[in-house]
């Protein structure tokens, strides 16, 4: 098995590269930063170069509690012209292609836990982007469509800006009303290992499938939860801790209310197991006060 990573730059791109080098699984990786890489040409040479036994496009980036970012008109026609260059690259040398998505492909308005098969209805940047790649890479046969939650790791922002902001406002924070599932970077690539190893042992449960840490949450009880941990390590959020008042807000039309996924079919598909994110969120406290 030979991986060709694109995107190797991300988050994800990151953990999952660093998973396969402990792995010994030999690889590629491309940044999707760089920007002669979309000179005519360039992708395709690389990959034909390489005779990868499977192309992986990790360049989505979704981020925590990120879909409604702005995404300029750049970036969106790089993510378009590269996702093209992989589904034709994959095509020609008959390999399977996978390709991370986001659970932001809804509009976020089902109470229940989302199906691979229920309507995609995107409202903001990220998930029209993530929508629009999809139905590119579905015309592919060999293809994987991966959707996550919003994914975290130590070098996640949101974390210690929480941390920072409830400190300075005495306990109070404004949370949307969001029921979630925020999962672990570590976790998805090691979702997608598995895929992989299965694949190039000539499963082929081609299509979309979904992961999401186990049980779902709201994001103030989700809050909550990571500024307890934190609290042990730092006396400044400590001291408000005990006053701690999350307040609750709607959320707008490019914001999902509910952006949980149903994670039975990757279950049933390749026997992958979802992992709760609490020993992620203990790890990720404890560097950020190492």
């Amino acid at each position: 098995m030979k991986l060709l990573v694109f995107g190797s730059n991300s988050p994800l791109g990151k953990s999952f590269t660093q998973l396969l080098k402990q792995e010994t699984v030999a690889y590629i990786a491309i940044d999707d930063g760089e920007p002669s890489i979309y000179d005519a040409d360039r992708l395709a040479t690389l990959i034909k170069e390489a005779q990868p036994s499977q192309l992986i496009n990790l360049s989505l980036n979704p981020g925590l509690f990120q879909s409604e970012a702005v995404i300029s008109k750049e970036r969106i026609n790089q993510l378009t012209h590269a996702c093209t260059v992989l589904l034709k690259s994959a095509k020609a040398l008959k390999i399977p292609f996978i390709q991370h998505s986001s659970v932001a492909v809804f509009d976020g308005s089902n109470p229940k836990p989302y199906l691979e098969t229920d309507s995609c209805s995107p409202k903001n940047p990220l998930g029209k982007l993530a929508f629009s790649l999809e139905k590119k890479v579905a015309k592919n046969e060999r293809h994987i469509i991966l959707r996550t939650e919003g994914i975290f790791d130590s070098g996640t922002a949101y974390f210690s800006n929480t941390i920072k902001e409830c400190i300075a406002n005495q306990g109070k924070l404004d949370l949307l009303d969001q029921r979630c599932s925020p999962t672990p970077l570590t976790d998805v690539a090691r979702v997608l290992l598995a895929i992989t190893r299965q694949l190039s042992c000539n499963a082929s449960p081609w299509g979309i499938h979904q992961y999401c840490a186990l049980k779902a949450t709201h994001r103030h009880t989700f809050v909550e939860d990571f500024l307890t941990v934190a609290a042990e390590r730092d006396k400044g959020l400590a001291k408000v801790i005990e006053s701690l008042e999350l307040r609750t807000q709607e959320t707008s039309k490019a914001q999902l209310r509910n952006s949980v996924l149903d994670c039975q079919h990757i279950m049933s598909s390749f026997g992958i197991k979802q992992r709760s994110r609490g020993a992620a969120i203990k790890e990720l406290i404890a560097n950020l006060y190492a």
